[in-house]
């Protein structure tokens, strides 16, 4: 679709091989598998498109595609781990072409997971991060998932908030509340 078209011109062909679309037969599908030429790693990208919840029942169906989607990464990436010779053969790749490492991340587009949904153990970004993180990395697929895996955004996000409790006074009564205030640069 248009979202794996558009992730795929982030890895120019000259430095990288991606593929859209691998089936592993009995296991799950692969949205995107990317080889970095120069490293060897590989990077298992699973795509969801998300809605912008309105009830708690489409929230709860988001979180449901992204644990969905994680299943599906950790499945193609155990499949690639185990089966080396069946991902060189998706990928096109010769025996002398190394790799060095596989990994899987689940990229949307809509909204990040709730903190209703948990740890999955495989990076969940939207694709702005993913891309805004592809920039940071220089262009490295291995230090791209180094970045998916600690989020550095995220931290970067956190530190603009502030604790702001927050008085209301109703009556002859005040009452706090925790707050927070967002710093603008």
């Amino acid at each position: 679709g248009i979202a794996l078209s558009y992730l795929r011109t982030l890895f120019p062909e000259t430095a990288f091989v991606a593929t859209p679309t691998i089936i592993i037969e009995g296991v799950t599908d692969a949205d995107l598998v990317i080889y970095e030429r120069a490293s060897g790693f590989v990077l298992v990208i699973q795509h969801k498109w998300l809605s912008a919840p309105e009830s708690v029942r489409e929230s709860g169906a988001n979180d449901d595609e992204l644990r969905k989607g994680a299943s599906q990464a950790t499945r193609s990436r155990d499949a690639f781990r185990k089966d080396p010779t069946l991902l060189r053969r998706e990928l096109g790749l010769s025996e002398e072409q190394p790799i060095s490492g596989v990994e899987a991340v689940v990229s949307c587009r809509g909204a990040e997971p709730t903190a209703f949904l948990g740890k999955l153990g495989i990076p969940i970004a939207l694709e702005r991060a993913f891309e805004e993180l592809w920039q940071e990395s220089g262009r490295s697929l291995k230090e791209l998932w180094e970045k998916l895996s600690s989020r550095p955004d995220h931290m970067k996000a956190a530190e603009r908030y502030e604790d702001t409790p927050v008085t209301i006074t109703v009556g002859e009564m005040d009452f706090t509340f925790p707050g927070f205030s967002l710093g603008i640069s």
